[in-house]
């Protein structure tokens, strides 16, 4: 009743309704209450068994399933829902690059012919997940199990031949999220599985290219080689209509307007790769430059999300005789949890403050696999910002912020806060301030407050005491919070599920 209710809804808003089969509806049920495309093939046996071998209640994932698909389906009742689905134009997504490869124990899928070469572009932030997630090490009869596991595949690729054969569409995906699955390889092997499957390596073809078009609504686009349509290319040095398997010898790629060659692609994976090294945390480099300074202070925290540092964050404070600061900072990070291996990036930014800790000049520099990009804020004498950026592909543009000097936030620098922290205590401030963000290339104008936080009551001779940074933009919120020990220093900051500690 309820996915009846959500099709019938997102039929009158004019939507789609996709996903997985529900565990308490067959696939016959779900289409005939509006579903249009199904992923995995997750559930598609359910009323498909020979009798007596439904086995309801139980997860797709357990053995008695596995071994109860594993031995088979009534392929002509298979042959009747592809044919409906042919009729009705609904999708399936199979994702056999995921289904036969996801549950291998780690060293032998990382250590497998299809990875071995591979491996070291996957960020170590992938490989350790991939670790986490083995189900070789669990408590449980694991090698009968993947044995089913991979009968069942067999099934399933057997079903895919049978949606082909009766005209059901189908698409290529690969599902990247999970364990031993990398982003863009998987979708040679995904190719090669439909053909495997039974398709022309044509026919797989318009199944990565043409099929996803029309399923969009955007055949008018994308998806054929024509004039007028966007021109994302890969230039391939043999015919891949004679072997599926020629696509993965790349001579170049078109994306986007820009012309990337075979060398320029291996740039691209072996500055991942670089990047990657990072992740060990060493402490990034700040600078020195030959200015007179007044003091000097220097610091490096330890990123954390749980029992795994993520990143550091290393910085650099200068006090000038005039009173001006000179901060450094540089960020080394994991983006992402266990559904976005996003790789190591580094910011480094270097601001000029007044003695107020307003922004003179700052400039940031982010550097990801894909590249780097740069920009620069600068108060003028109008009392107003102007802000340059050259984005990764090298794009360049301008735009002014008119505004009184602003404070940094801290995802400007982390390491300003302290010092704002005691500028309010010395101070007795703690009103709204206006400071400024740099997200996604984007300089924000937001609301600061610097306070303390609303379990805490400082007093003399506290052990620790806590303030926190509140930075709001309309209706969003986030809250830093930075705890301090009695001699002053930082001994934590959280912000949602992130840590950061000094390091000894």
């Amino acid at each position: 009743e309820i996915l009846q209710a959500i099709c019938s809804q997102a039929s009158l808003d004019g939507l789609r309704v996709t996903g997985h089969c529900p565990d308490v509806a067959t696939f016959q049920q779900a289409i005939d209450v509006g579903m249009s495309s199904f992923e995995h093939l997750t559930g598609i046996w359910k009323g498909h068994l020979p009798e007596g071998q439904e086995l309801p209640g139980l997860h797709h994932l357990s053995l008695e399933v596995l071994e109860a698909v594993a031995k088979g389906v009534d392929e002509d009742a298979i042959r009747r829902l592809a044919h409906d689905m042919a009729m009705k134009d609904v999708w399936n997504c199979p994702t056999l690059v995921v289904l036969r490869n996801m549950h291998d124990p780690q060293d032998e899928g990382i250590n497998s012919p299809r990875l071995s070469h591979i491996v070291r572009h996957v960020p170590r932030a992938g490989l350790r997940t991939w670790a986490e997630l083995d189900p070789s090490s669990r408590d449980f009869p694991y090698q009968r199990w993947r044995d089913a596991w991979y009968r069942r595949n067999d099934v399933l690729e057997r079903i895919v031949g049978i949606l082909h054969e009766e005209g059901a569409p189908l698409l290529v995906g690969t599902d990247t999220s999970v364990r031993l699955v990398v982003q863009g390889f998987s979708v040679h092997e995904e190719l090669a599985n439909f053909t495997a499957a039974g398709m022309t390596p044509y026919e797989a073809l318009r199944c990565a290219t043409t099929e996803p078009a029309r399923f969009l609504g955007q055949s008018e686009v994308w998806g054929t080689v024509a004039e007028g349509k966007r021109a994302d290319l890969i230039l391939a040095r043999g015919n891949p209509l004679d072997s599926i398997e020629t696509l993965r010898d790349l001579e170049a790629v078109f994306v986007n307007g820009f012309h990337f060659t075979r060398t320029d692609l291996d740039s691209l994976l072996n500055r991942q790769t670089a990047l990657d090294s990072l992740v060990d945390f060493a402490e990034p480099e700040v600078g020195r430059g030959a200015i007179s300074v007044a003091s000097t202070f220097e610091g490096a925290w330890s990123e954390r999300e749980g029992d795994c540092e993520v990143g550091r964050v290393t910085f650099s404070h200068r006090t000038l005789p005039n009173g001006e600061w000179i901060i450094e900072e540089s960020h080394v990070f994991e983006q992402g949890l266990i559904f976005d291996f996003g790789g190591v990036q580094r910011h480094s930014v270097k601001l000029r403050l007044n003695p107020d800790l307003t922004i003179q000049e700052a400039s940031l520099r982010e550097e990801t696999w894909v590249g780097e990009s740069h920009a620069v804020l600068t108060l003028n004498d109008k009392l107003a910002y102007h802000h340059k950026r050259i984005d990764e592909d090298g794009y360049e543009w301008k735009e002014n912020l008119g505004s009184r000097p602003l404070l940094p936030d801290p995802t400007l620098a982390l390491s300003v806060v302290p010092l704002l922290v005691r500028h309010a205590r010395n101070h007795d401030r703690g009103e709204a301030e206006l400071a400024c963000r740099l997200r996604q290339g984007r300089a924000e104008i937001v609301v600061l407050r610097i306070e303390q936080a609303d379990t805490q009551t400082e007093t003399e001779g506290d052990e620790n005491y806590a303030w926190k940074a509140v930075v709001e933009q309309g209706d969003e919120k986030t809250v830093w919070e930075y705890t301090f020990s009695c001699d002053g220093e930082v001994s934590k900051i959280t912000c949602g599920p992130k840590a950061f500690v000094p390091v000894a």
